[in-house]
């Protein structure tokens, strides 16, 4: 039984990592691409989110410090991102 336990908290750490680099290329591709319209930050906002959420799901089953991380990372993306839309 212990080794399922260490497979799925290691899945667990693959899956909030992965969601919080996906979160950062969401943020990343408007500042590359410079020409982006308020209408791609709505969406990327609330894919950021829906990122964050998985992270929190990945946080409750494992417990994980590293999770609390990459939701503490991924709110200073969320806030960075929507900066655009709060100053506007």
């Amino acid at each position: 039984m212990k080794i399922g336990g260490v497979i799925l908290t290691r899945t667990y750490n693959i899956i909030g990592i992965l969601s919080c680099l996906i979160s950062f290329i969401i943020m990343a591709l408007p500042m590359i691409w410079y020409t982006a319209s308020a209408l791609w930050f709505f969406p990327g906002a609330i894919m950021i989110l829906l990122l964050s959420l998985v992270i929190v799901f990945c946080y409750i089953k494992t417990k994980n410090q590293l999770h609390l991380l990459l939701i503490v990372l991924n709110i200073i993306i969320l806030l960075f991102f929507s900066l655009p839309l709060l100053l506007s």
